[in-house]
């Protein structure tokens, strides 16, 4: 699953890619893929208790997105910068899939990967649908690449698993630039246990949106 050249990882919020895949794009910077990170939302809602200024919280974030990235490998990240936090319309979801349709068409990935289904949070099941919407768009070059579901909070049942044990702490690296998020305390104990949950060692467990290779 990680041997390709290019992959795109759409993120709801900055740091969920790291939560839900950042060991697998470190495992696929390592064998020299290009990495392209979407943030979709701006992650203002992420400081509930005031503890970061409000004005400079989004680009904040940004900053430990890209920070956090280097650890991993990315190799470029864009930020649409969307306000998060409310249920998406049908039209919304519409005008995402279109915007997802003409970045896949920029950067041309060999895999993307982008929250399951079943992601309990709202903004995570928007992300999703758009997705899912976007690979039922009628186009050609939607047909050329894999997309695989990631989990951030809300665990799945994993069609695939990757063992991400030697870049582990390469992962907790990039995990610990977001200190808007570590604010709030046990992130990185959730995020051991979910790794930890299938088997020994760490992974990352994947559900199959559709497999075109």
């Amino acid at each position: 699953m990680i041997e390709v050249e290019s992959l795109l990882v759409i993120a709801p919020h900055p740091d969920d890619e790291i939560l839900g895949c950042g060991g697998t794009i470190a495992l696929a910077a390592e064998r020299g893929a290009q990495v392209n990170v979407l943030v979709v939302f701006d992650g203002a809602a992420g400081d509930p208790d005031r503890l970061f200024d409000l004005g400079e919280y989004p680009s904040k974030r940004r900053r430990e997105a890209r920070a956090g990235g280097k650890h991993i490998g990315v190799s470029e990240y864009t930020f649409w910068n969307l306000p998060e936090g409310h249920l998406a319309l049908e039209h919304e979801i519409d005008q995402g899939a279109k915007l997802l349709q003409e970045l896949v068409h920029t950067i041309r990935p060999q895999l993307v990967l982008a929250p399951w289904a079943g992601d309990e949070h709202p903004d995570h099941h928007t992300v999703s649908r758009a997705v899912q919407r976007m690979l039922e768009l009628p186009d050609t070059h939607l047909d050329s690449f894999d997309a695989w579901g990631f989990e951030v909070w809300s665990p799945l049942d994993p069609d695939h698993l990757v063992d991400v044990s030697t870049v582990w702490e390469s992962k907790l690296d990039a995990l610990k630039e977001h200190a808007t998020q570590l604010a709030y305390g046990g992130m990185i104990e959730k995020l051991t246990d979910l790794a930890t949950r299938h088997n020994a060692g760490h992974f990352e467990a994947f559900m199959k949106i559709r497999s075109e290779r």
